[in-house]
Order: structure tokens, then sequence, then C-alpha cells
């Protein structure tokens, strides 16, 4: 709890300001949504170990190991913005999960639903799942205050660039370290 009292003092406004949505917030604002943030850490540090057995198994049977930080089809509850490490967005295939992208810092995950949710005043679901791979620190910013704080301070044109660039932006296989590829994760493509 030190370590999250130091990032809030030293560190949380300069990330928020450095993500493409909150980039032109006023400072008040901004200072809300710091506020109203939650820290939350996913995973372990010692995940190479448990990694390394995981894709030794069946395709498909290493993601059930994976911490789930948010899973698709329940209740979405604000924006999840990748501080560190990666996390793997999935959706459901089958009996399975496919994986979709892979999200690391600065990314983030549950935009359109934020804005789904405001607009029409119902909570929506999660379309996808989020989880972490290995170890990842999330930034979770309520809805309440996205709807309050951020969404009637950023123009449209904006708002719909940045939910386009959220679903574009996942880093590529090619791009994901060579422990993250698909043949080496355990995870059934087919």
């Amino acid at each position: 709890l030190h370590v999250e009292r130091l990032y809030r003092q030293n560190s949380l406004l300069v990330h928020l300001r450095e993500t493409p949505l909150l980039a032109d917030l006023p400072a008040e604002q901004l200072a809300i949504v710091a506020d109203a943030t939650l820290l939350e850490s996913h995973g372990a540090f010692d995940w190479n170990d448990s990694f390394a057995t995981a894709v030794k198994r069946r395709p498909g049977d290493a993601i059930v190991d994976e911490p789930l930080i948010a899973e698709e089809g329940t209740p979405a509850d604000g924006l999840l913005l990748i501080r560190s490490g990666f996390a793997r967005l999935s959706h459901r295939y089958g009996s399975g999960h496919r994986t979709a992208a892979y999200l690391g810092r600065g990314q983030a995950f549950g935009l359109a639903e934020a804005v789904e949710t405001a607009g029409s005043g119902v909570q929506s679901n999660w379309r996808d799942s989020l989880r972490a791979l290995g170890y990842v620190d999330v930034l979770r910013i309520p809805q309440r205050v996205l709807e309050e704080s951020v969404f009637p301070f950023v123009l449209p044109e904006a708002l719909a660039e940045a939910i386009k660039r959220q679903a574009t932006y996942a880093v590529r296989e090619s791009e994901a370290p060579e422990s993250l590829h698909l043949e080496n994760s355990g995870v059934d493509q087919s």
C-alpha cells in the first residue's frame, strides 16, 4: 500500500495524461479521475515457472490458468488501462476461448462498453475477456467517473477515434514477446 501511495503521488497523473482519451481533460477533471482510479495487480511475479508448465499442456488448456481481470458477458464497470505487463484479450469460441489480441502498457480495454452504457443508461456487458499474462498492473476508472468527468469533456470525434484505436491497436502477435506467440502459448488456434 506504500507503493500505491507513492505511485499515486508521483506517477498516476502522468500516466493518465499520457492516455490519449484523457490527454486534453482539464486539470480539475483529471484530478477527479486520478482520485477515483483503482490500482489492481493480477497474476504472480514468479509467472515464468507456471507459464513454462502451461505451454506443455494440451492446446487450449493454458488459458484457464491465467488470472481473469474481466470476463466476457459479465457487467462492465468502467475502463481498464494496462499500466504494466501484458494481458490477453480473448472471446468465447466453441467450448474455449480464442485470443484476439495482446494488450500492453498504455492500452485500454472496455471503452466501447463504457460509451454504450453512458449513451443508453443501461449497463453493458464486457464483449471480451481480459486475462493477465504473467503479472499485470491495471488502472480501473469507474463508469460513474467516466460519465461525469471524462465523456462530457471529450469531443465526440475524439471519443470515436479512441474507440477505433482501441479496436485496432492491440499488439500484433509478431510484435509480442517471443514467449507470448500463439504457437508457444498452448492456446488452441483452430
